[in-house]
């Protein structure tokens, strides 16, 4: 049992250094997991919220260098969508990591931060056309 300065001592160092490069939470699970598993469930998340308009939306599983697009969720069209999901909202220059495979592909970052919405950044042309679109089919 802690007494109280243990107490409150446990609570300030939440994590513990156990050597230069190796960050472990107090139960024991390492920090660079738990930021990918963070990231899966977000990709998850989101394929699942697309599913409305992509009923085959999945995360996209990337085995090796030769799998490696930049996108994280595959069955979405034309659309080539990268997930971050960070403690802030990633910069949108990432939307560079999307490889675009051809003529009319539209990259999409979807970002979540930490007690923030989620927000998906587009090129403008993109959300443009989208909006055109959208008002032409409720006219």
């Amino acid at each position: 049992m802690c007494d109280e300065a243990g107490i409150n001592h446990c609570r300030a160092t939440q994590f513990r250094v156990l050597s230069d490069k190796f960050y472990q939470s107090p139960r024991g699970i390492s920090l660079g997991k738990l930021s990918r598993t963070k990231g899966h469930d977000f990709e998850r998340e989101m394929a699942q919220k697309l599913r409305v308009v992509f009923p085959r939306a999945r995360r996209q599983l990337e085995y090796n260098e030769m799998d490696c697009n930049g996108v994280d969720l595959a069955d979405t069209g034309r659309y080539r969508i990268q997930c971050k999901r960070k403690k802030k909202y990633v910069n949108p220059s990432a939307i560079a990591e999307v490889q675009l495979k051809e003529d009319g592909d539209v990259p999409i970052l979807i970002t979540k931060a930490d007690h923030k919405p989620v927000l998906a950044i587009l090129p403008l042309d993109h959300l443009i056309e989208l909006i055109a679109n959208s008002e032409r089919k409720t006219a």
